[in-house]
């Protein structure tokens, strides 16, 4: 009788708690905005560095810094808008950061160029250095 009831439990158990995912977003993103150059203020090229330090493929100093999102100053797509192709290392992305944090005025990077280098013993410890040269657009 003990034996039912312990079963009769735990299968209530497992019947209430179950993991649900649910991922919601668009299939295809097809809302573009076509500027003409006319459109769009361009300023002078402009340059930041940033610094990567990973111990054991992890950024410490930015894993607990209050204010960042773990994976390095925004999110993967660079949370700042840029027409060309973002960089998936911390350190650019922190160089852009950068960039338009120095220049409020804009509103995003057009094609930022990357330097990138890593040294260090990968995966035990790596320093990425990193310096982006872009251009910046506000729309008139």
């Amino acid at each position: 009788m003990k034996r039912l009831l312990l079963v009769a439990i735990a299968a209530f158990g497992m019947s209430v708690s179950s993991c649900t995912m649910m991922n919601y977003g668009m299939k295809r993103q097809e809302n573009y905005v076509h500027f003409d150059r006319t459109d769009l203020d361009l300023s002078a090229q402009f340059s930041a560095e940033g610094k990567s330090v990973k111990i054991f493929m992890i950024d410490w100093s930015r894993l607990f810094a209050p204010g960042h999102h773990p994976d390095g100053y925004f999110t993967k797509n660079g949370g700042v808008p840029i027409i060309g192709s973002p960089s998936a290392d911390c350190a650019s992305r922190e160089a852009l950061h950068k960039i338009i944090k120095d220049h409020p005025d804009y509103d995003f990077i057009i094609y930022p160029r990357y330097e990138e280098k890593v040294s260090g013993f990968w995966p035990f410890f790596s320093i990425s250095t990193a310096k982006v040269t872009a251009r910046l657009a506000k729309i008139k």
